[in-house]
């Protein structure tokens, strides 16, 4: 619910005030039932009965407003009130003289859909005006019992004022005996005609004046003990707590009828008191029958009076409950008027049901369409913007952007100025550079996009422009640069506060999307660093001192004046040895490069540009003295005339060895080609993998000519990881093992029955059109928007390489054409459909050219709003996505093939958000993250009466998560990932890795929302010798204590069963026997086989366990872990398996 949004109030308000009347209902029957089985002696227990039973009428209320909101009953009617906003660039130090007038055709349309939308609106809100009559009528009700209320208390107050002092008795003692702790004034008053007591902080009990000159002693001090018991009790307390009640809940029947057995029972309750006071229990009976013969009763709300607020027959109820106190008293309730009541509240709710479904009904499809079509206008779907720009031929479109630079005294700038530009465009986004001439204009040539340019002018500060919406030239552009201020970091030892000389450091202006070209400096003997003509844009910094760990700050500004203080933490070295694999001995000039860069909530891959942060010399040893203590990294192990190393992880304070094997090229022999065939063409690469990323290097297309169907390729792989090459559209894979082995064998056989086919041309494929019909449910209008459509870009041929791709399709008239190769398989996903839903299609088989699919729709809403930052600024940086709510008891999905923005760089400053199509009548939940901050929404239902609500979400700020992870002997888990997973209520989990353990196992995680709805745990599964763990955080504690179960092994082997050879390059997963439901993890990695087709898991915990390989099919084992058992896994391999055989 959105709680901004009075409508929404009025509608769940209204709503739960006609729910009262049933909620009344059903506790009048339950106090009458219960109030049955209770004798007049138990009055105290009849009083707390009644009592709560007021209460919880009273809490009915706001508990019913927060379910309706929580489960979507309420059906808030959140109409498209649509904002438009215009941005300009963000420089301060520069002064835009001249820019030209953009054109307003753009924006005068979104006006116009703006109107549209509202005129919508309008007619939605008529239909919920039954909302605003109910809360108006309630609201003038409840105000007229306040007045009552009011008037009464100022009638009271009178009282007091004209009463006198009850002179010539003394009655501390019967206070004391009646359990009161100060003794209360007594005072006569003209005005009342029965005993009363008046105020809560000063009480006073008033005394006719009749009674106070008529009524002898004895049954004075009964009456007056009567009152001082109602003080004892709080009872004008609880009888305003009452009142409020009953001008709250006036409407309700029930409410007054609890409301009567509530002073019938408290009068009860202090005639008891009275009664065991005083010991006079005759005497007490002739006060209550003189008083119910007077007729006398109260008559004032406020006031607690000795007749209580009955007439004759409620007093001598009372009588009658003296008397016979194991009787159950007489409960007054007239069954007519009971069932009158009844049938009014049912025929009430009848009608608001019926009501509400027929207004329900009143959108018809071509409104819902239209308001959704304009939603879109103003509130984007990222998702979708991005998938259309594959394919797209003006996504590479350049415009040009000039104007002129001046001094701040109008002279020509010194020097040619730096321009750096950023465009992005849907899924791509470029960088490039330009500079300004002699005489000071400057033209950059700039991509379609969105787009940011960044001047780096010489002698003068920084700046960036941002140009919005680039889809045209922009000319005549002028700036007035600024000198800036000079700005100044200090470096300190983060243990000492000692200053840091030498520091070396990299810095470059962080615009956000664009950076500025980065530029050396050094820490002087105070550790200052002077940063001259600074502007408010941040620096990006790296730095590095030998003996601390390296610093990394993405954003630091530098305010005018004052001195920003970095501090670098004192590390260990990482030690490496290099030896000569062909005889153990040292190897001296040595470079160490960094390749990974890994801490939590940083993935960086540098591959061969890292920089290179250590060299031996003769003697071999490698020592890097500048690693950060949370991170892990990859390296290459570098010497010329040998293959690189790969290694890691490893981390600050770790060693380690490494062997180096002398360059030479693998041979690669390839037969079995046709002997018309002229030259093979073959593309070779490398894969640097790591758990967290992976990167290929090395990527080279070789040609060589055919001689009798033989080709020979001779290359020199980089670095000593496995080979991928690509030939006559087969994949294949090669470990450095196989390098070593000899010559690589590739063998292309011929069929006996097909001698002539040429095994390296293209397959052969039929293009034709392909026609998918959108069909809506009779008499609604045809499906409009566009469609997501994936095929098989190359055709579905056996043994080709299937290459994906995605279109997005617009529809015309309920249908979408292209043209494919025949025959395919064909995926349609529902993303762009505006007003319909489809179930999403997977893997649909097509044949013949001319096919069509025809897809059933169904009616659908939308769900669009906007994310905050908790200081109400619009949050950058996000994902958003939506998924349908599951109940407790179903098997579908959550899943409905629809995403929201999927996506996000940088600085990414897009928080709006629109999630259709969304089939109606079920409920959806919007999930918003940014690194471990997660946020999910309440369910929101969209049904046919209200299919578009709007979301106003607010990203909390979240808190930190530490903790250490610790092997089963208690030493540290180092340089580990974890995975943050997260289980939202509602039947949807998420995940999010690159949670990093330092050398001493320690984590920390920021951002993480402890209120999200769900339940968030830590996974670790790949901690070597270590079963895996799910680990529910506990957001109570300080610090996260994890201890790891020791593993069992099972080792094997993978054979291919046509030739008996091992199978390199096998992944291997196991999983329980018998299977387990909901068991965490569902199988258990295994990694891939080696050279010799063998495999090991240590990480099983004790029992039976199914063996499999996701190279081939059959030959699955089933073995028991921890005994020694060896698993064989005999499998026909699948032809899209890129891995070998061995010799």
């Amino acid at each position: 619910m959105n709680f901004d949004d009075p409508r929404e109030i009025l509608q769940l308000t209204a709503e739960a005030l006609l729910h009262n009347l049933w909620q009344g209902w059903v506790l009048a029957a339950l106090v009458y039932f219960l109030l049955r089985l209770i004798p007049a002696a138990r009055s105290g227990l009849r009083y707390g009965v009644a009592f709560a039973a007021l209460i919880l009428l009273v809490l009915a209320v706001p508990v019913t407003i927060a379910s309706l909101s929580f489960t979507g009953e309420g059906d808030p009617t959140s109409s498209p009130l649509l904002e438009i906003s215009e941005e300009s660039g963000r420089s301060e130090s520069v002064a835009v003289v001249s820019v030209a007038e953009p054109s307003r055709s753009e924006l005068d349309r979104v006006i116009d859909y703006h109107e549209e939308a509202l005129a919508g609106n309008a007619r939605r809100a008529g239909s919920k005006s039954w909302a605003a009559w109910v809360v108006a009528v309630w609201t003038l009700g409840f105000f007229a019992g306040l007045m009552r209320l009011l008037r009464s208390m100022v009638a009271v107050s009178a009282l007091r004022k004209e009463s006198e002092e009850f002179a010539g008795f003394s009655w501390e003692g019967l206070a004391q005996r009646c359990g009161l702790r100060k003794s209360v004034p007594i005072r006569v008053c003209r005005r009342v005609s029965v005993a009363c007591v008046l105020g809560i902080v000063k009480p006073v009990v008033l005394l006719p004046l009749s009674m106070a000159t008529a009524m002898p002693r004895e049954q004075l001090e009964m009456v007056i003990a009567h009152e001082f018991a109602h003080l004892r009790r709080l009872d004008p307390l609880w009888n305003l707590v009452q009142l409020f009640a009953e001008a709250l809940l006036f409407f309700n029947p029930f409410l007054w009828w609890i409301s009567g057995v509530v002073r019938a029972e408290r009068e009860a309750c202090c005639d008891q008191e009275a009664v065991r006071v005083t010991g006079r229990k005759k005497e007490y009976l002739e006060a209550l029958l003189e008083t119910a013969q007077a007729g006398l009763g109260g008559k004032f709300a406020t006031a607690s009076s000795f007749a209580g607020k009955g007439g004759k027959g409620s007093l001598l109820g009372r009588v009658r409950r003296l008397i016979s106190p194991q009787a159950i008293p007489e409960m007054r309730l007239r069954w007519p008027v009971l069932f009158g009541w009844t049938a009014v509240i049912a025929v009430m709710l009848i009608a608001f049901q019926v009501g509400s479904i027929g207004v329900a009904k009143v959108l018809t499809a071509e409104e819902r369409i239209r308001e959704i079509e304009a939603v879109g206008e103003v509130y984007p779907q990222p998702s979708l913007e991005r998938k259309e720009e594959f394919g797209r031929p003006e996504k590479n479109q350049e415009f040009e952007v000039s104007g002129v630079l001046r001094g701040p005294d109008g002279s020509v700038p010194v020097g040619r100025i730096p321009i750096h530009s950023f465009s992005i465009s849907g899924t791509s986004s470029i960088m490039a550079s330009a500079r300004a001439g002699s005489d000071g204009t400057f033209t950059a040539s700039v991509r379609k996009g969105r787009a940011e340019l960044l001047f780096e002018p010489e002698n003068y500060a920084p700046f960036e422009f941002d140009l919005g919406q680039f889809d045209a030239d922009r000319t005549g552009l002028e700036f007035i640069l600024s000198e800036g201020f000079v700005g100044k970091l200090r470096f300190v030892d983060a243990e000492s506060g000692k200053p840091l000389s030498g520091v070396e450091l990299k810095t470059s202006v962080n615009a956000g999307r664009v950076q500025g070209s980065p530029k050396e400096r050094v820490s002087d003997e105070e550790g200052i660093v002077i940063v001259e003509h600074m502007s408010e844009l941040p620096l990006k910094i790296e730095a590095s001192l030998s003996g601390y760990g390296e610093g990394l700050w993405e954003k630091v500004s530098i305010e005018p004046g004052l001195i920003e203080e970095l501090t670098l933490s004192p590390t260990e070295p990482l030690r490496i040895e290099v030896l000569s694999a062909e005889d153990g001995e040292l190897l001296g000039d040595v470079s160490l490069r960094m390749v990974f860069r890994f801490s939590t909530g940083l993935n960086q891959s540098l591959d061969k540009s890292g920089p290179v942060i250590a060299t031996s010399g003769e003697e071999g040893d490698l020592v890097a003295t500048s690693l950060g203590a949370g991170s892990i990294y990859y390296f290459f192990v570098e010497k010329e005339g040998y293959e690189s190393a790969f290694i890691g992880p490893l981390g600050a304070g770790g060693s380690t060895s490494v062997e180096l094997r002398k360059s030479r090229p693998i041979r690669f022999e390839i037969t079995g080609l046709p002997p018309t065939q002229s030259e093979v063409e073959v593309t070779l690469s490398q894969s640097l993998e790591t758990p967290s990323l992976s990167s290929g290097i090395g990527r080279e297309t070789v040609s060589s000519p055919v001689v009798g169907g033989g080709a020979t390729i001779l290359w020199s792989p980089s670095v000593r990881v496995p080979v991928r090459m690509k030939v006559a559209d087969q994949q294949l894979s090669f470990s450095p093992e196989e390098w070593e082995s000899g010559p690589i064998a590739i063998a292309f056989s011929t069929s006996a029955d097909q001698p002539n086919v040429d095994q390296s041309s293209e397959p052969t494929v039929q293009l034709g059109m392909l026609e998918i019909r959108i069909r809506t449910p009779e008499g609604d209008p045809e499906a409009q928007g566009k469609l997501v459509v994936e095929y098989i870009e190359n055709g579905d041929i056996k043994g080709k390489v299937r290459r994906m791709k995605k279109r997005v399709l617009e529809l015309r008239e309920g249908v979408a054409s292209l043209k494919v190769p025949y025959p395919n398989r064909i995926g349609i996903q529902p993303e762009g459909l505006i007003g319909y839903w489809i179930d999403p299609v997977r893997s649909h088989e097509i044949s013949e050219p001319g096919a069509t699919i025809t897809v059933d729709a169904v009616p659908a809403g939308a769900i669009y709003g906007s994310v905050l930052e908790e200081n109400g600024d619009p949050a950058d940086s996000l994902l958003i996505g939506v998924f349908r709510r599951q109940k407790a008891d179903e098997n579908r999905s959550s899943n409905i093939g629809v995403e929201v923005k999927n996506s996000a760089t940088q600085e990414d400053q897009q928080n709006r958000f629109l999630a259709s199509p969304l089939p109606l009548g079920d409920q959806y939940v919007v999930s918003v993250s940014r690194e471990f901050t997660y946020l999910f929404s309440k369910p929101v239902l969209l049904d046919e009466g209200a299919p578009i609500k709007e979301l106003v979400l607010t990203l909390p700020e979240g808190i930190p998560v530490e903790g250490r992870l610790l092997r089963p002997d208690g030493s540290p888990a180092a340089f580990q990932w974890l995975n943050l997973f997260i289980e939202a209520d509602g039947g949807h989990g998420f995940a999010r890795g690159g949670v990093i353990t330092d050398g001493d196992g320690r984590f920390v995680i920021d951002g993480v929302n402890p209120e999200v709805r769900g339940k968030t745990y830590l996974e670790i599964e790949d901690v070597e010798g270590c079963q895996p763990k799910r680990w529910d955080i506990n957001f109570g504690k300080s610090r996260q204590e994890i201890q790891l179960a020791p593993g069992s092994e099972v080792s094997g082997r993978v054979l291919d069963a046509a030739t008996g050879k091992a199978v390199v390059g096998a992944e291997v997963y196991a999983s329980r026997e018998p299977y387990v439901p909901d068991a965490w993890p569902s199988w258990f990695k295994g990694g891939k086989t080696d050279a010799q087709g063998r495999f090991i898991f240590t990480n099983l915990p004790q029992g039976n366990f199914r063996m499999n390989t996701r190279a081939g099919k059959g030959g699955e084992v089933e073995v028991q872990s921890g005994v020694g058992e060896e698993a064989v896994l005999t499998v026909e391999l699948y032809e899209w398996f890129d891995g070998s055989l061995a010799d």
